[in-house]
């Protein structure tokens, strides 16, 4: 940037600042950002503590909405309005020359506010969507309101110039939101027959598959004990393990298998093709393996208490 001065609008749908990863994070690019010589508009929730030195616009107080810990929330899709309501406002007068839009809801609406005003969008991301949403137990286990969490996620990005995020993990799982960031960044000003583009999207190996989906295993495995929530025993993690060595070699495309631990323990591992879901749990003391599979619209066409894993890959097989 040099020594020129650029206006960066803020957009953060999150009670900023509470003193947690995401918004230690967005502080450390504020202040970074500042001390190149920019100037910064920041647009977030009713809630939080201000930052010095930092021009704040909140959302209306919403007296009921005290909600400061990581997580999704109902009432934060009537919230995120609100907030992009105070974005028009503080925007208004001085339009900003970018906007820094903080996770996929900022992406959502920075992309509202680009419709309004063509300014450049950098669109920093945690993580995805949907997998937090599955972490926090927020949606039943019903197939169309995850692909429309995936289609919420993929239109956060759409609209981006760049993509930023904390780790080279999320660039995997290609048809996943997260992982079109590294898609979005790359394309925006390259053609996908550029050889740098050719490469990122290429076929991944079997070997390849299975250190991201193991990868997520342990992310999952780690945030669970950082939450000191129950954490599977050894002998379901190896079955997990075991499994999904056996899974990327009867699927072809990772992007439709998932993995993560839900809050009492529970390894579950979920596969989406052609419009179905496939629930496999595996029980966090007994590593007993259940086994669902749904149609698209949610209605069970399999249910398996206690599938062996041989029996698992075959009907992940026959879906695929």
């Amino acid at each position: 940037m040099g020594t020129a001065m650029y206006r960066i609008g803020i957009i953060a749908p999150t009670p900023f600042f509470a003193d947690r990863g995401c918004h230690v994070r967005l502080l450390g690019l504020m202040r970074a950002l500042q001390g190149m010589g920019n100037e910064i508009v920041l647009c977030t929730y009713h809630l939080g503590a201000d930052a010095e030195g930092i021009e704040t616009h909140r959302s209306l107080r919403v007296p009921w909405y005290r909600k400061t810990s990581a997580g999704p929330s109902i009432h934060k899709f009537y919230i995120d309005l609100l907030l992009f309501v105070t974005c028009l406002r503080a925007f208004h007068a001085r339009p900003p020359a970018v906007i820094l839009a903080a996770l996929h809801e900022g992406g959502f609406l920075g992309g509202l506010y680009q419709r309004l005003r063509n300014v450049p969008m950098v669109v920093d991301i945690q993580g995805s969507l949907t997998d937090e949403c599955r972490a926090h137990r927020f949606l039943r286990r019903n197939p169309a309101a995850y692909r429309f969490l995936e289609l919420l996620e993929r239109e956060s990005l759409r609209r981006a110039d760049a993509v930023t995020a904390p780790g080279p993990n999320l660039r995997w799982t290609p048809q996943r939101a997260d992982s079109y960031m590294s898609e979005a960044a790359l394309t925006v000003r390259r053609p996908k027959s550029d050889p740098a583009i050719a490469k990122t999207l290429a076929p991944m190996t079997t070997v390849e598959k299975r250190t991201i989906l193991i990868s997520q295993l342990e992310r999952s495995l780690a945030l669970a004990a950082e939450q000191h929530l129950d954490v599977p025993s050894a002998a379901a993690r190896t079955r997990a393990q075991a499994l999904l060595s056996r899974l990327v070699i009867a699927i072809e495309d990772v992007s439709t298998l998932e993995v993560f631990v839900a809050d009492d323990g529970t390894i579950e591992i979920t596969a989406s093709p052609h419009g179905r879901f496939i629930t496999i749990d595996i029980a966090p003391v007994s590593a007993r393996t259940a086994l669902v599979v749904q149609d698209s619209a949610g209605v069970a066409m399999i249910v398996d208490p206690d599938a062996s894993d041989t029996e698992v890959v075959r009907r992940v097989e026959r879906a695929a």
